[in-house]
């Protein structure tokens, strides 16, 4: 048995082009209002570079929203309100989606992110 502390799971979303750093803490508050739980949800919202990789894009880093949340069984509240139609538009700043809502990118499993992140093998 391993029991592990201080590694919370966590989904990508691009960012859109005026989302600043000084966004990120903004944008934490407003998803925290938007799923409405009575106990915290959202642990961290930060910029990252990243490469996407459902599209070669020539190796180019582009800056993605990191959400981070408290516990790994919020993840699916949390992807589907982002994903719903204007569910988590932030000050109307994702505008390419049309219809949808916001594309997430955390198709990595729980369990398989944790031993990528840290380096874990067996």
């Amino acid at each position: 048995m391993l029991h592990v502390k201080d590694f919370l799971h966590y989904l990508y979303v691009a960012a859109p082009v005026r989302f600043t750093p000084q966004d990120c803490q903004a944008y934490k508050v407003y998803l925290e209002a938007q799923i409405g739980n009575y106990s915290p949800v959202i642990h961290s919202v930060s910029i990252v570079m990243r490469e996407n990789l459902y599209g070669y894009a020539g190796n180019q880093a582009n800056p993605y929203i990191k959400i981070t949340v408290t516990d790994p069984k919020h993840i699916a509240k949390l992807r589907s309100k982002l994903e719903a139609k204007g569910g988590a538009n932030w000050k109307g700043m994702w505008t390419a989606g049309g219809d949808e809502g916001i594309l997430t990118f955390d198709s990595v499993q729980y369990i398989l992110r944790f031993m990528v992140d840290l380096g874990v093998s067996t």
